[in-house]
This record gives structure tokens, C-alpha cells and sequence, in this order.
């Protein structure tokens, strides 16, 4: 459906209106915030009014609109994943995607170069500091090597958010943390496994419950050229590679920041616990 202009639904019974995937004129979410009324469900909602020449309307956009979740500075727009606003980015990168406190299941692929993204506590210290609610980055998929943000473009800045392997939302992993609840289900929260990226900056994030390294930056192979400009700086990573291994004590065998294949990084002022080696 679209509406674009009053009142756009009110619900006065009690129970929830089932609304998602309208068009409301607008794409913006404080705009659309005050056209519902009562108790209903309206996210997502469509971030296009564009319609097909066919009977009614028939919507050209997708569904993907919320009001809360990860913003793109260059439309504006609040999407619901950070995938989708990296997505929408322009090609060329040069953007902002700020992300709200909130649990996103994702394996993100960072693509676009020159863009940075800010968690809530982009501006605070992992390892002290009043930290406010967090944003949290979760495995969308459990596997034992998975990455939960793959880097591929240089000048990319990633602060402020909580990265954790440990997704419960999926079934339990046959990897349980060793002195923990957690079960694992990546290997490493950010990682570069591409040639030529340079100018990664890893700020004020708490990497917890992976199988091996909070941060990897690696290169395509043991041959990859050199790579310069990387930040890791203020990090907490912990509980790595905590898991329980019934052949072998694996306990604790992760480390913090792995560099491989001369990719150069300024490493300073993490903290780290539960970790094999820094």
C-alpha cells in the first residue's frame, strides 16, 4: 500500500496491526514515526514509492526501511541491517553508516572503500570508559573458520561496537567455552583476506567468543604485497578460542591481532584477556 499524506494507520484495538512493507511518502523514519497510531507493527517499510504501470500500486523499492538500525549519510536513510546500508552506499564509498544499540546477525562484507562506521561508543575506550548500550554484531551462520566482517576495500573504520561469536540465537556450536556459557560460532570478527587494502582502523570495540583472532589482516596469500596505514587501538578482545576440546587442551588458543605477509598496523592500547597471545 501507499499512503502519502494523514493519518496513516491507527489501530484502536488491542491487539498488534500487522503493517510492514507500506510506503508512506517518505523513506525517513522520523517523518513516517508520527503518521501511526496504537499498536502496530510497521517495520520494515518501503524506502521507494516508485510503482510498476499495473492495476493498484506495485511497489519498485524493497522492504527494508526501519526505524531504528544503521543510517547511511548519503540518503539519509535508517536501514535494518548493516548490509543493506553498505548496499545502498555509493560505489565509490565516502560514507558514513551509523548503527544504533541494538543485536545484528549478520556476515557483513565491507566492499566500498573510505567508509567508516560508527557504533555507539565510537568516541569510547573498549577497555574503560562508561560504555552506553551497545551495538551488537553477531555471526548470521555458525561455522567454525566464518568471519563476521570481511574487509575488502581500503579506508575502512570500524569503532565503537560490540563484536561476539557467540550468536544464541542459532543452535549451540559443538564449541563450548571453556569457563563460559558461550558456544563459538566464527573464527574472527574483522578480517582482510584481499591484496591492497590499506588504512583499516579497528577503534574502542569489544571482540569476545571466537575460535581464533579478534582482528586478522593477512592479505591474499604469502605473497601479498604490503599494506600500510592500519589502526587496532583501544580494543578489549577476550575469551578467545575458549573452547573445549575433548582430544586436546585448546583451551584458550586464540589470540588478539593477527598480521601476516608484511601488512603493517599500529597496534596500541588494547586490552586482552583469555587469549593465547596478543
Amino acid at each position: 500500500n501507499a499512503v502519502t499524506s494523514g493519518l496513516a494507520i491507527k489501530n484502536e484495538g488491542t491487539g498488534d496491526a500487522a503493517a510492514t512493507c507500506n510506503w508512506y511518502g517518505t523513506p525517513y523514519a522520523a517523518s513516517i514515526i508520527p503518521l501511526i497510531n496504537g499498536l502496530v507493527t510497521y517495520t520494515p517499510f518501503l524506502t521507494s514509492g516508485g510503482d510498476l504501470p499495473a492495476t493498484g500500486f506495485q511497489p519498485t523499492g524493497l522492504c527494508e526501511g526501519c526505524i531504528t538500525g544503521a543510517t547511511l549519510s548519503t540518503t539519509g536513510i535508517t536501514y535494518c541491517s548493516i548490509k543493506t546500508a553498505i548496499a545502498n552506499a555509493p560505489l565509490t564509498g565516502g560514507a558514513t553508516i551509523t548503527v544504533d544499540a541494538g543485536t545484528y546477525n549478520e556476515d557483513i562484507i565491507v566492499n566500498k572503500p573510505s567508509l567508516n562506521f560508527v557504533g555507539p561508543n565510537a568516541t569510547v575506550n573498549g577497555c574503560s570508559g562508561t560504555r552506553v548500550a551497545e551495538a551488537v554484531i553477531r555471526p548470521a551462520s555458525s561455522s567454525p573458520f566464518g568471519e563476521i566482517m570481511k574487509v575488502q576495500a581500503s579506508n575502512v573504520t570500524i569503532a565503537g561496537f560490540t563484536f561476539d561469536g557467540d550468536n544464541t540465537a542459532l543452535p549451540a556450536s559443538a564449541l563450548i567455552g571453556s569457563g563460559t556459557l558461550a558456544t563459538l560460532d566464527a573464527a574472527e570478527a574483522i578480517t582482510v583476506y584481499v591484496d591492497n587494502v590499506n588504512n583499516l582502523i579497528v577503534r574502542n570495540n569489544i571482540i569476545k567468543n571466537l575460535t581464533y583472532f579478534g582482528v586478522t589482516i593477512y592479505g591474499a596469500s604469502f605473497s601479498a604485497p604490503a599494506t600500510t596505514g592500519h589502526i587496532v587501538e583501544n580494543n578489549k578482545i577476550m575469551d578467545m578460542g575458549t573452547y573445549i576440546d575433548t582430544d586436546d587442551d585448546m583451551s584458550f588458543w586464540g589470540g588478539g591481532v593477527l598480521l601476516y605477509n608484511n601488512q603493517y598496523a599500529a597496534i596500541t592500547n588494547n586490552c586482552m584477556t583469555n587469549v593465547r597471545l596478543g
